[in-house]
């Protein structure tokens, strides 16, 4: 290893970033700490913030180590927060253009508040997990828009409903699609080989989609979970 690259790995590992936000939804905070699905094993449970940020630092250690697996389900994660992002944009947008619409008949709205609001601190070690909490610090604001659309009339229920459904079942997504990963520490040479740690790791989980097994990249991108 190089002295550049000792000393980018020792600066990754000694430097650490706290994010304070203050969450006003009971939506958000849900997503935060998600379900305890050994508490209710037969029922529907949510993987949250907290979850995902647990899970992601095995699935990017791994990924660093070259696993296949780690790396597919990595960039899952990643085509997913991408997706939210461009949805999440554009429910802003328009909740900017309705709260235009009103200043345009002379009201003016203000975004919906809680009397009591929560802060939370975060701190990871894997970058994508400050890109998926600032994602649901924007998820909070844009359904404190949404309500104080849809509480004055600006919107319609189904509307305000269906926007906070599909930006919900996204961050769901998000927290979610890491679930799948089993950890096997399998590398390329043992999925060519068909070892027996690829063999474990292909009964956890199958074949990684679009894997091209001479350039050790992937060919295509592989499809969304």
């Amino acid at each position: 290893m190089s002295q550049v690259s000792k000393l980018k790995k020792q600066l990754r590992a000694n430097l650490r970033t706290t994010i304070k936000i203050t969450f006003h939804t009971q939506y958000a905070l849900n997503l935060i700490e998600g379900t305890d699905a050994k508490k209710h094993p037969h029922k529907f449970f949510i993987i949250g913030l907290l979850g995902f940020a647990s899970k992601i630092k095995t699935v990017k250690r791994e990924a660093d180590n070259k696993n296949p697996y780690a790396r597919y389900y990595y960039q899952q994660a990643e085509i997913i927060l991408d997706k939210a992002k461009v949805f999440f944009e554009k429910t802003h947008q328009e909740c900017e253009a309705t709260f235009k619409d009103a200043e345009n008949v002379g009201i003016t709205l203000s975004i919906a508040e809680t009397e009591n609001p929560v802060e939370r601190e975060f701190s990871f070690k894997v970058d994508l997990c400050y890109q998926a909490v600032i994602l649901l610090a924007k998820y909070d604001i844009c359904i404190r828009k949404l309500q104080a659309a849809k509480q004055t009339g600006f919107m319609s229920n189904n509307a305000t409903n269906n926007k906070i459904e599909k930006m919900s079942k996204l961050m769901r997504q998000l927290f979610h699609s890491l679930e799948p990963y089993k950890n096997h520490s399998v590398t390329i040479e043992d999925i060519k080989e068909g070892n027996e740690k690829a063999k474990l790791a292909y009964e956890a989980m199958g074949v990684i989609p679009g894997l091209d097994l001479d350039k050790l990249i992937y060919a295509t991108p592989p499809p969304p979970l």
